[in-house]
């Protein structure tokens, strides 16, 4: 009788293990269909989580100063008034007028320098050494270019001019001096589409402005 009740005992102790571990093996089982088939709202918020952050985009002094100049011509276009634009183009200028090469930066403070003491032979010729330093650099031609006119050698300011708007097609103050040059030469359909791309990239520049309003009188008949 003892050994009939032990084999009993033994045999609904495996069979109470064997519902136990079925019961696992089907909660393992449901367990792991759920994760295959996760609802949306998990999935959302697991991807947030779970997804690796893009790396961000390297760039050096000179890409962000391109950047930088885009925004603000951008900005310039669609300026409220003069006054805004004249903060957005000081903005403007201040990342123009840096070059990537130190030795050219230090050359413009130094032809700046004589420009303000009305040295403009020696200014030009040091703005021609930055040009040859850096032939990519806009601002070092649109400088030489207003100086070359200044001298009265309308030749070579509008060949450092054309050079300029090459390198930065949206430069409105070398348009406008571009401008003026057609404008002395007579050639007032080409003063007044240069005049026009001056007023596109700036829209407050009142000296654009009219100089079409003069150009239109002359040929348009239209009074003053």
């Amino acid at each position: 009788m003892t050994v009939s009740k032990t084999q009993n005992r033994n045999k609904r102790d495996i069979q109470i293990f064997s519902v136990i571990l079925a019961l696992v093996l089907v909660a393992l089982w449901l367990f792991g269909t759920r994760n295959n088939v996760a609802p949306e709202e998990f999935e959302a918020v697991h991807s947030k989580v779970a997804a690796p952050k893009p790396a961000p985009i390297p760039q050096n002094e000179s890409q962000l100063r391109e950047t930088q100049i885009t925004y603000y011509f951008n900005e310039l276009r669609f300026a409220k008034n003069v006054i805004e634009a004249e903060m957005i183009e000081a903005k403007l200028y201040a990342q123009m007028s840096v070059a990537e090469q130190p030795t050219v930066n230090l050359l413009l403070e130094g032809a700046a320098e004589l420009e303000q003491a009305e040295d403009w032979p020696r200014a030009l010729q040091i703005y021609q050494s930055a040009q040859k330093l850096e032939p990519s650099f806009s601002e070092s031609f649109a400088r030489a270019g207003a100086i070359a006119y200044r001298l009265g050698d309308k030749e070579l300011a509008k060949a450092m001019t054309l050079k300029a708007l090459e390198i930065e097609p949206r430069h409105f103050a070398a348009w406008h001096g571009l401008g003026t040059l057609y404008e002395e030469a007579g050639e007032l359909d080409k003063a007044r589409k240069a005049f026009e791309k001056a007023l596109y990239h700036n829209p407050n520049l009142s000296d654009a402005e009219r100089a079409i309003f003069r150009i239109d009188s002359k040929t348009k008949g239209i009074g003053l």
